[in-house]
């Protein structure tokens, strides 16, 4: 699945995410994981510019077209994952409950801890979708 980012004006203040841009900037990207709501779908983009790097979740909207809609062969869906993580900190030690429905991803992103590090540890999270994207 790709998509297109059709103006990135629109694509930068509807997803609060700014970048400096390059004049070869590219308009281009991979989709690697779908989130379905109510509120409509979520895609997970890694953008990789000369001066900064994102890697998380965008909305699909008006400043995004979808350029190519085939969803690849190892995503699977999730109506509702769980994730429960141990958190030991300097003071105190909990768990912390994440849940996220109507997921389309690579298996190997439901059964790890990404979806957690994407929000808790980006460092990580982008550490662990590059091993996998060699």
């Amino acid at each position: 699945m790709k998509i297109r980012i059709t103006d990135w004006n629109c694509f930068e203040k509807s997803n609060a995410i700014y970048f400096t841009r390059d004049i070869n900037i590219v308009n281009d990207f991979n989709v690697y994981a779908m989130q379905i709501s109510k509120k409509g779908k979520k895609l997970l983009v890694y953008m990789d510019f000369i001066s900064s790097k994102y890697l998380g979740f965008i909305k699909l909207n008006d400043c995004v077209m979808i350029s190519d809609n085939n969803i690849p062969n190892d995503w699977i869906y999730k109506e509702k994952l769980i994730l429960n993580i141990f958190i030991d900190d300097l003071f105190c030690q909990y768990y912390q409950k994440y849940s996220l429905e109507n997921i389309f991803a690579p298996e190997w992103m439901t059964k790890s801890n990404f979806f957690v590090d994407l929000h808790e540890n980006s460092i990580m999270a982008e550490e662990e979708f590059l091993s996998h994207m060699k």
